[in-house]
């Protein structure tokens, strides 16, 4: 079947079905005098009502047309929002083996394989209208969470209950200060959500509080904005920021008490054109998890990185955008081969974590070092002064410029093992990136060992995920993305998310790791040094048996333990 995608127009269709020709005239008058689309013009002149121009369209492309439910989060976490956007369409329900999906295009035959390939859903087309997909997408974004307590908080500090705030006030968990118990709150509920970071976001007529969870944001609360100053100012004076000082931005960290037990929050600070935006990093050093196993890197990675940690010479860098798990990807790594007869020393900006083994340090513990730009104290020159207290081994938290870059490559060529963290969309592009940065070839390929990319993709709730047969269009997909021998090697079994209180109806609890391992051999050594094309790079790593990030993300989902949507929204596309 021809492959459909095109929209015919709103015109098209009235025409074709009958419609007032008077009206029609009068609405493509008005639209183009007004810059508007017809739709708008005939709703708003009450020339048409929103159940004619519907009843009209589903005529004309032959679909159902049924009123849009009043709730629609059933199965709004089925398909996610780059599609929805993309595509203009709107996940309505499920029923069965199938996905009830509101279309502005009901023919769009491409939205619909997406949204059945990425789903494992068979998808019931039916006609929406432009502003009813708008007033969905907004509608999302005013989503709020479930949370009473917090939400009677928000009513306390909102009505003004708001006592002084005073230099050096600490949060407690007896305060009687609406201030200081909204902030207390606010940490408890996200603790309880497994959140990663707050956003606390001036608006125009509110302030907007959303959470990460899983690495996606949603929005939590909407705060009356004369609540703004209270809260900010009190966050800033936790963690030791200077209240008077708006225009730059700032960071700091704090801890405060929480149901008994000590919480690690760091805190940033930027003013935006309504006010102080601030971002809440929880660092959970309780339920942090450090061994590689905890983190489901695969056995032949781990087998890889060991033999490394065992030459205790060259670089290892591991890739990824902010907040995929760079860091406790290299923690994890240090505690398996951290030894008595070994000095490491760690370089971070900030330290997220102090690396402990149960409550004592361990024999043959770590060094961590703070990174401090305001005594010039930069990655660079902690790198020159780290270098002169002999260590085996170098953890450098960031490669940022030409400058670290060179002296981390210089260490990592006279015996030492140098591991640090660069911001790439995968393995090979890495050596590109190094070279765009001017770091000399010679460098790169003598003490260049390996490259680590990763990204976290959420993991299917084990208590309410559905097994489902995937249709045959979607196996031959997945078959011609994976290498023969890992097809073989598999038992397909795939799951789709349902949602249920476990999850807080999200389908998904927790994430896994996904992980493409790059070698640098002889040849691609070579290849550095005469700067070989990025292309020819990458098609010599693939001979090395190098297994890409979607590849790795295909057969997670082949295990049931994500979905095919996850890979393809965290994973870049295989070139």
């Amino acid at each position: 079947m021809a492959r459909v995608s095109a929209k015919p127009s709103l015109q098209e269709a009235l025409e074709k079905t009958g419609f007032s020709k008077e009206k029609l005239e009068k609405g493509i008058a008005l639209s183009e005098e007004r810059n508007r689309t017809l739709e708008d013009v005939l709703l708003v002149e009450k020339l048409a009502t929103v159940d004619e121009i519907c009843t009209r369209l589903t005529q004309y492309y032959n679909t159902p047309y049924i009123p849009l439910p009043g709730n629609l989060n059933s199965a709004a976490h089925l398909v996610p929002r780059s599609l929805v956007v993309k595509h203009k369409v709107i996940p309505i329900s499920l029923e069965g083996r199938g996905i009830t999906l509101g279309m502005i295009n009901p023919r769009d035959v491409e939205a619909q394989d997406d949204v059945s390939f990425l789903t494992g859903y068979e998808v019931n087309p039916i006609g929406i209208l432009e502003f009813q997909f708008d007033e969905y997408l907004e509608g999302q974004v005013a989503h709020k969470a479930e949370a009473l307590n917090l939400k009677d908080v928000i009513r306390d500090v909102s009505s003004g209950q708001r006592d002084g705030i005073d230099k050096g006030m600490t949060v407690l968990e007896n305060s009687e200060s609406a201030v200081q118990k909204f902030i207390r709150t606010m940490v408890a509920d996200a603790i309880t959500h497994r959140v990663s970071d707050i956003h606390i976001e001036p608006q125009e007529t509110i302030l907007l509080l959303r959470y990460r969870i899983d690495g996606l944001l949603r929005t939590a609360y909407r705060i009356p904005n004369s609540s703004q100053n209270q809260i900010i100012s009190a966050l800033k004076i936790m963690a030791s920021l200077d209240i008077t000082e708006t225009r730059k931005p700032q960071d700091g960290r704090l801890t405060i008490k929480i149901n008994g037990r000590n919480v690690d929050m760091r805190i940033a600070t930027i003013l935006t054109n309504f006010g102080e935006n601030i971002v809440i990093r929880l660092l959970d050093t309780k339920n942090i998890k450090f061994g590689m196993n905890d983190l489901g890197i695969p056995d032949y990675v781990q087998a890889r990185l060991k033999e490394l940690g065992m030459q205790n010479t060259g670089m290892l860098l591991v890739t990824g955008p902010t907040g995929s798990g760079k860091t406790t990807t290299l923690y994890a790594f240090l505690q398996t081969i951290r030894s008595p007869t070994l000095k490491i020393i760690t370089l971070e900006d900030p330290i997220e974590y102090p690396i402990l083994e149960g409550d004592k340090q361990q024999e043959g513990g770590i060094t961590q070092i703070q990174v401090n730009p305001k005594i010039s104290m930069t990655f660079a020159m902690g790198l020159r002064a780290a270098l002169r207290l002999d260590p085996d081994i170098m953890f450098v938290g960031e490669i940022r410029d030409l400058e670290t870059a060179e002296i981390a490559f210089s260490a990592a060529l006279t015996g030492r093992l140098v591991l640090s963290t660069l911001h790439t969309n995968d393995a090979p592009s890495t050596i590109t990136r190094l070279l765009d940065m001017d770091v000399h070839p010679f460098l790169i390929s003598g003490a260049l060992q390996a490259v680590l990319s990763q990204r976290l993709v959420r993991r299917l709730c084990s208590e309410c995920r559905v097994r489902y047969e995937p249709p045959g269009r979607t196996m031959e997909r997945l078959a011609k993305s994976l290498p023969r021998e890992v097809v073989l090697s598999l038992v397909p079994t795939l799951y789709r998310p349902q949602g249920c209180k476990a999850c807080g109806g999200r389908g998904y609890s927790g994430r896994i790791g996904l992980y493409e391992l790059l070698e640098v051999n002889d040849e691609m050594r070579a290849m550095i040094l005469n700067k070989t094309p990025i292309l020819d790079m990458m098609n010599a790593a693939k001979s090395t048996g190098l297994r890409s990030l979607r590849t790795a993300g295909l057969i997670e989902v082949l295990k049931g333990r994500t979905t095919l949507a996850e890979v393809f929204r965290v994973t870049p596309k295989d070139t």
